[in-house]
Parts: structure tokens; sequence; C-alpha cells
């Protein structure tokens, strides 16, 4: 079992974040799995850079078009803050190959630490 997955959920225009997001994980904790999942495709420009994260750190896997929002009703889509609540709620099978899941802001690096995320977390 591994130790850590880090999860983010990307909406709207903060596709731009998740490169320099990936690079920091990778250069801090190379060690970790992460899974992005975005409602939309990826933009050319965020997949190139993708590819020049992937010299350094490899171990992710973005989920384009994920739509969480199918079980929710039309009136539930029109608020914000219940859209961005989703993300505690989602699960997938894969979650379950690791000792923890943190799920983080995409626009919010994270850094080597003397705790690691793990064992400030658990």
């Amino acid at each position: 079992m591994k130790q850590l997955c880090v999860v983010n959920y990307v909406w709207g225009d903060y596709q731009q974040y998740i490169p320099i997001y990936l690079l920091f994980l990778g250069i801090s904790y190379p060690e970790y799995d992460a899974r992005i999942y975005i409602n939309t495709n990826l933009e050319e420009n965020v997949k190139k850079q993708l590819e020049f994260v992937k010299k350094t750190y490899s171990n992710f896997i973005i989920i384009e078009n994920f739509k969480e929002e199918k079980y929710l009703s039309e009136e539930a889509k029109k608020y914000d803050v219940i859209m961005r609540c989703l993300r505690w709620l989602h699960f997938e099978d894969i979650f379950m190959d690791y000792e923890a899941i943190y799920i983080g802001d995409i626009d919010i690096l994270i850094g080597k630490e003397e705790i690691s995320i793990f064992e400030g977390h658990k």
C-alpha cells in the first residue's frame, strides 16, 4: 500500500496552476502520487508545461472532463459553494491503494517540511 495520494479538483481558470503545483509537489515529495480532476479539457499550453514537469516528476494523472455534479439537481448546480464541496464527497476505488488521501488546493504550492504531509496530518 502506498502512503499518500494528493488529490486536487480544478474548475475554470485554475488549470494554469496545475504544472507549477505538480512541479513543487514532485520536488518536495517525489514519493507521493497525484490525481488532478479537471472539469474541462486541458488547454494546449498547460499540456506543454506538463511535458516539462514530467522530466522531474511523473507520478501524476490528470482526469479531464470530470463531472461529479451529474448527481446534483439543476438548482444545486447554481451555487458555487455546493460545487466546491463535491471534492469532499468524491470517492474512487483507486483511493483504497493509499493509506491516506490529501485533498489540496491547486493554487497553494506544497513545499518540503521537517514533518511530511502524511506524518503531519495523520
